[in-house]
């Protein structure tokens, strides 16, 4: 998808962890917070960002299943780093397990003080920008302030399930 984000298009995240979310009621998950933290940025490791897709026009079926692929990969990505570590993988303890998407639009996000931009390839990923950065305070500061702007996000996403 060429262009800027528009604030009326629809974003997702995909929740590949169990620990992403409170199963206290199975038939309605909530997303935690911490499922959605940001990463420190590969370009600069002092920014943080969060991984989420564009997904305007796309059938919710096409959805889950580039959710299901991203979880294989980084799944893949996960065990050749063992590999490299000389460590051995046990595919019955899998760690990246599509579990459902958060959906919102991307002036829920801009809400939020921050905001999503393009971030291709892969096709129509983007990143959550804006988070306080990983410098000029105390760890416990920045996880906290991080933590904070993950909650408002958070309030503001739909979570469907993993169908697939």
């Amino acid at each position: 998808m060429p262009g800027p984000v528009e604030d009326k298009e629809p974003i997702v995240r995909f929740f590949l962890k169990k620990k992403d979310l409170d199963r206290t009621n199975l038939a309605n998950p909530v997303i935690k917070p911490e499922g959605f933290l940001p990463h420190p940025s590969k370009s600069n490791p002092l920014m943080g960002e969060a991984s989420v897709f564009r997904v305007a026009g796309m059938p919710e079926e096409e959805i889950q299943l580039q959710g299901k692929r991203v979880a294989d990969e980084r799944e893949r990505n996960y065990c050749e780093k063992l590999a490299e570590k000389g460590e051995t993988y046990t595919a019955s303890k899998r760690c990246f397990q599509f579990r459902g998407i958060g959906l919102c639009q991307a002036l829920d996000i801009r809400n939020a003080s921050l905001d999503v931009v393009p971030d291709e390839p892969p096709p129509r990923h983007a990143n959550i920008l804006g988070w306080i950065p990983f410098t000029g305070a105390s760890r416990k500061e920045i996880e906290s302030g991080h933590l904070r702007q993950a909650m408002v996000l958070v309030s503001k996403l739909k979570f469907i399930p993993a169908k697939i």
